[in-house]
């Protein structure tokens, strides 16, 4: 059922601004590099990693899959120990992007961060990705699309992995802001159905769960 609210998304994008690879609705391209702020993460050093819940959420390539963050699987870090970290802290709706082995079997390791996700801090080998004048939803679908992997070509080395340059020098359609927040108001509606759907499959497992073991102790 998720998936599909994952495809709706995808197919309102197709809808509205046409296939990024075809272009068949004859956007004008525009250099992302112009658009965007984009900084690459902070190289904490694995010694001094924390499992203090207290402390700050570092946010890596590892954890970053194409469903989402697994912060459960995430570092931290005392905050104590370092200075100047203050540009490394993100901010709702970021785009967060692994640089090393980005494309696996079930997608593109790409999010975008919520206020839930905060405080936390990018890690090297981690793309940050800020809009200056682009709605933020509309810039992570168009690097959600199979055109950016055509663009980036990963390298076919040991590890495959995307630069920067890779990042800024990808050509985006220069579509109308009203139509681009037209967009995200849009993925905004579904994606709160989507959470919802999320909570009633979550309601429906612990029902189910409930159930079972009072059937294992002849409740039933």
């Amino acid at each position: 059922i998720v998936q599909k609210y994952d495809a709706l998304t995808q197919s309102l994008f197709l809808d509205m601004f046409g296939d990024p690879v075809k272009n068949e609705k004859g956007w004008k391209l525009v250099l992302a590099e112009r658009h965007i702020d984009l900084l690459t993460g902070f190289a904490f050093k694995s010694e001094l990693y924390s499992k203090n819940p207290n402390h700050i959420r570092l946010c890596g390539g590892l954890i970053i899959m194409p469903w989402g963050i697994e912060w459960d699987k995430s570092n931290k870090w005392d905050i104590s120990n370092s200075d100047n970290l203050d540009k490394y802290q993100l901010e709702v709706d970021d785009i967060v992007m692994a640089m090393d082995r980005p494309w696996i079997g079930s997608g593109f390791k790409i999010a975008q961060i919520k206020e839930e996700d905060l405080p936390s801090l990018l890690v090297q080998r981690t793309a940050r990705i800020r809009s200056n004048d682009f709605n933020s939803k509309f810039l992570f679908y168009f690097y959600k699309s199979s055109a950016f992997e055509r663009h980036a070509k990963p390298t076919e080395t040991t590890v495959p992995h995307i630069s920067p340059k890779d990042i800024k020098s990808y050509l985006l359609f220069d579509v109308p802001i009203m139509l681009q927040n037209q967009f995200a108001e849009l993925v905004e509606l579904i994606e709160a159905q989507k959470q919802q759907a999320q909570l009633e499959l979550a309601k429906s497992e612990e029902l189910f769960q409930s159930l079972l073991q009072r059937a294992f102790k002849g409740e039933l």
